[in-house]
């Protein structure tokens, strides 16, 4: 006799573009994880940014924290970072940690508030303001779903270019995206002309052509 499960909990954590910091002029791109399972916003001490230690919020109580495999992991203390991600921006309340499995971990308390829906088929995540941002990955029960690019993933060339050998050229591309993406290198490009695009975040205005610099890393033009 087969037996089915229903109603057991499978938590999922998926990992988008966002930029951290104490303030708008001093920001750092990070891939935080939203985390359908936890309920407090965590982030690791190595993922602060300099002088953290002068910004803790005083607190006589911090909240008592556990991993997946219910170890208590120690508070450091509290503390309010900037966060930017595609047309959405809010300050949010971390517990500082010195351990933990991802560098930024927003849970549910952050999730109810900011996030309006989870696309998990068009991998994007739809904030409170109407922007919306790729998701980068999705780890369920510790093991990465495999998940193929959405069809308005894809960076195009604006224009036709030859790039010299051993140089590195910005060019113009268009996407049909729209919001603050993050640009990732491309295998099968570095495989077929031995060519690699910078990993970076830019703002895409869906239609309008943006620059991305793309390294020739062979000895003949391309």
């Amino acid at each position: 006799m087969r037996v089915h499960r229903v109603l057991v909990p499978a938590y999922r954590q998926y990992t988008f573009p966002a930029a951290l910091g104490f303030d708008e002029a001093r920001m750092r791109l990070m891939t935080p994880t939203l985390d359908t399972g936890a309920g407090p916003s965590i982030i690791r001490v190595d993922a602060l940014p300099k002088g953290w230690e002068m910004r803790l919020h005083p607190r006589p109580q911090l909240p008592h924290i556990v991993d997946a495999n219910k170890n208590p992991i120690s508070a450091r203390g509290m503390i309010t970072l900037r966060l930017r991600s595609g047309g959405f921006a809010t300050d949010v309340y971390f517990v500082v940690v010195q351990r933990l499995a991802v560098p930024v971990l927003l849970g549910t308390s952050f999730i109810n508030r900011h996030v309006e829906a989870l696309y998990p088929r068009r991998q994007r995540v739809r904030w409170s303001t109407d922007a919306s941002v790729p998701i980068l990955s999705c780890t369920v029960c510790g093991k990465r779903e495999r998940r193929r690019s959405p069809r308005d993933a894809t960076v195009r060339p604006a224009q036709r270019r030859v790039l010299l050998p051993r140089s590195r050229t910005a060019m113009l591309v268009i996407a049909d995206l729209a919001g603050q993406i993050l640009v990732t290198p491309y295998n099968r490009l570095n495989k077929r002309h031995r060519c690699q695009t910078a990993r970076g975040l830019a703002v895409v205005v869906r239609g309008q052509r943006f620059s991305v610099e793309v390294a020739n890393l062979c000895d003949e033009p391309v």
